[in-house]
């Protein structure tokens, strides 16, 4: 559970992803949730104001080191980053040091899989891979254990719960939107997208009961898929 937030009340969880201007070919539809760096400043800053906000980072990208770790700092807090074991070293993504710089800056680090690839009906060999071998990589890595994993693209079925189980993560998280609670085993997130201002973090804080309601049984649906 991030320091940031109270597991007495409903928690807002919210996902970014890069920042700035990309190092790195994009994939097809990513352009959507890359936000400018002012952008980002102002969202952190409501995220701050409105409290018990807890902050995750995908993919692993530079940006993450170089842009939201010292915003992070300079509003007091601190957030998880899921990585792409795959990635790391490559173009516009982390390196081993950089995975380090984040963890000694007091962040977390997670997985978010060794592919970026869905983890919705993977076979055995691939999970083993997806889930097992690419947390492998990231704790050799850094030394210490990864606890979290977040699913890419927010898909995942019942298989998929179970396989993340298996593999030993305390936590898994997904894009289904909302609001979490804590202690979560399976923690809802709602992606920031490019065209999002500030004034997404009240509309997420308040979304109507019936939304709420919806987006629950949602989630109920894909755990039994």
């Amino acid at each position: 559970m991030s320091p940031n937030v109270d597991p007495r009340l409903p928690i807002l969880r919210l996902t970014f992803h890069g920042i700035g201007v990309p190092r790195r070919v994009l994939e097809p539809g990513e352009e959507r949730v890359w936000l400018a760096r002012d952008q980002f400043l102002a969202i952190l800053s409501a995220a701050k104001d409105a409290g018990n906000v807890e902050i995750t980072f995908d993919d692993g990208n530079c940006s993450d080191l170089d842009t939201a770790v010292p915003a992070l700092h300079d509003c007091g807090l601190r957030a998880t980053f899921f990585i792409l074991s795959g990635r790391v070293g490559g173009r516009g993504s982390l390196s081993a040091d950089g995975l380090r710089q984040i963890l000694a800056a007091g962040m977390e680090i997670g997985s978010h899989g060794m592919e970026h690839r869905s983890w919705r009906q993977l076979d055995p060999g691939a999970a083993r891979r997806e889930l097992v071998d690419a947390k492998d990589r990231i704790e050799q890595l850094i030394g210490r254990r990864v606890r979290a994993a977040a699913c890419p693209y927010g898909a995942y079925g019942r298989r998929t719960l179970q396989q993340a189980r298996r593999a030993g993560f305390d936590a898994l998280y997904t894009s289904d939107g909302g609001l979490g609670r804590s202690p979560d085993w399976l923690c809802v997130r709602n992606t920031v997208n490019a065209g999002d201002d500030a004034s997404i973090v009240g509309t997420l804080r308040n979304l109507p009961i019936a939304r709420r309601w919806m987006l629950g049984a949602k989630r109920f649906v894909k755990q039994l898929r």
